[in-house]
């Protein structure tokens, strides 16, 4: 367990910088699971994992589905054993199965019910789905009404309405606990924040058909409406709620290196974030990444430039994605590239990746 959590550790690091290192990651905890089933953590980070778009290959997960199973078979009453199995069982891709396990502990914890309700609506039991949903917006509604302020019933009521892609009035409800509104829309509460920060996501990919899972490789073809603002206010709001900052950024990369009318907004959306010290050395990496990926190397160069610049070269990251891109788009410089790795080594000499 302790190797495993080692390697869990470098993954979240990985993770925190970029999104990009999502595929890389996957593999690295599903090997934590094998090498201890029943980790937790490991069992939570395949979970987020695959609700960003990873994919997981079934059979990876059976070893800690069979951990879990068995946890549930010596002890049926223990509600935190049949979350884990619920959350491996769907990581899998065995809804149905994960809305089973669920069933016993939703009479103890009603939460739960909202977590089996989403599964059925993943399993094609659409209609059922949403009878529970509506029936759990109806009894958090009621739950508002007498406490405007709770914000326990606020989060399971925005869940319910995201489930139901009814992302404009999720945004509404949680607007309400937004103490400075005229400054920003991101509620005080965490819990609440997080939600924001999903609902604005989960609208933009539904109003652009973006797929989190679409190869960082390639160009997406987003589906843009006239007024290409509309997306990138959702970004603005996304990219100010720290918990979905990476997952704003990251598009607002693609959207800056596809093409038509949205370019020019994009970019000057990513120079307002430059005014913001971290948020801006942030999303010209992952611009300089993604470029890199796409193999646009002028590009790359140009914005890991800016970001090193503003970094001050002291970030390890910036330096070799910079000494990488000048490697490939300019091969004449190979000694420019090679100060950068040097540069990299000073600040994490045991670096594996650098040149």
């Amino acid at each position: 367990t302790a190797l495993s959590n080692h390697d869990l550790n470098g993954v979240q690091v990985r993770m925190a910088e970029s999104m990009l290192n999502r595929d890389a990651s996957l593999p690295v905890v599903v090997d934590a699971l094998k090498l201890a089933p029943g980790n937790v953590r490991a069992v939570q980070m395949v979970v987020q994992l695959k609700a960003i778009g990873g994919t997981i290959p079934a059979d990876a997960l059976e070893e800690s589905i069979q951990h879990w199973s068995s946890e549930v078979t010596k002890n049926p009453s223990a509600p935190e054993a049949r979350v884990l199995l619920s959350q491996l069982l769907m990581a899998a891709g065995r809804n149905e199965d994960a809305a089973a396990a669920l069933e016993p502990v939703i009479a103890e914890r009603p939460l739960q019910k909202l977590s089996r309700a989403q599964l059925l609506l993943k399993s094609d039991k659409r209609d059922q789905s949403v009878t529970e949903l509506e029936s759990i917006l109806a009894l958090t509604k009621a739950k508002l009404n007498e406490k405007p302020d709770d914000a326990t019933s606020a989060a399971v009521h925005v869940e319910a309405l995201l489930s139901l892609e009814r992302f404009a009035e999720a945004r509404e409800m949680l607007a309400k606990f937004t103490p400075t509104k005229e400054l920003t829309d991101v509620p005080e509460d965490n819990a609440l924040a997080l939600l924001y920060g999903r609902a604005c996501i989960a609208e933009f990919d539904k109003m652009t058909g973006f797929s989190p899972g679409s190869s960082p490789e390639s160009p997406f073809t987003f589906t843009l409406g006239d007024d290409v603002q509309v997306p990138l206010n959702l970004l603005k709001c996304a990219i100010e709620c720290s918990s979905s900052t990476m997952q704003g950024i990251d598009r607002l990369a693609r959207l800056s290196l596809s093409e038509g009318p949205v370019v020019e907004p994009a970019d000057a959306m990513i120079r307002q974030l430059r005014m913001d010290n971290q948020a801006g050395i942030q999303a010209l990496n992952l611009l300089g990444m993604h470029a890199l990926l796409m193999k646009r190397y002028d590009k790359a160069i140009n914005w890991l430039e800016l970001a090193n610049s503003q970094a001050r070269s002291r970030n390890p990251q910036i330096l070799n994605n910079l000494a990488t891109a000048i490697v490939r788009g300019r091969p004449g410089d190979a000694a420019k590239a090679l100060q950068l790795a040097n540069q990299t080594l000073e600040l994490i000499p045991d670096h594996p990746d650098a040149l």
